[in-house]
């Protein structure tokens, strides 16, 4: 089941990132290139296009018509996947206007030892430099929110590994 999610989820983004290449050759006003677990596809969201990032999608289409999303979120994804699905939007030249990075929640879910905790923030370094040098000099990055204060969480703190 795991493995046909993560096929699914990187097939879409293959898909969002066909279209990329020389997108922002004025063709498009404004690209929004939105990276991260499934907060950034909307699970959690009643429905999920009122997740974060279809609610900036909206707001930015409203001032700049035309606003392309390009999501590249991937349920249950770390560091490491959200540095894949940036390889890939590298691999395919793609530009934005805006870059929305959200992680950690699923490396901290798993119960990764706070050694590689530390390695993780050096990754999330990296990623940061590739998006600025490559695809966006305007990058949000969500915090980490306490997601021990989620009632989900609380009773059952190993479920949300898939968040």
């Amino acid at each position: 089941m795991r493995v046909r999610r993560l096929l699914l989820a990187t097939l879409s983004s293959l898909l969002a990132l066909s279209g990329c290449a020389g997108l922002h050759e004025k063709t498009v006003p404004f690209v929004y290139l939105a990276n991260g677990a499934s907060d950034a596809t909307g699970v959690g969201a009643t429905p999920q296009t009122a997740g974060y990032v279809f609610l900036i999608t909206r707001k930015l289409d409203h001032r700049i018509p035309g606003v392309r999303l390009i999501n590249l979120g991937v349920p249950g994804a770390g560091i490491d996947r959200i540095k894949e699905q940036v390889g890939l939007a590298q691999q395919r030249g793609t530009t934005a206007d805006l870059v929305t990075v959200w992680t950690g929640a699923n490396d901290l879910v798993r119960g990764d030892d706070p050694r590689l905790f530390r390695d993780e923030l050096r990754d999330l370094r990296d990623l940061l430099r590739s998006l600025r040098d490559d695809i966006s000099s305007t990058i949000v990055v969500a915090n980490l929110p306490d997601i021990t204060m989620l009632p989900r969480f609380r009773a059952s703190p190993h479920s949300l590994g898939d968040a």
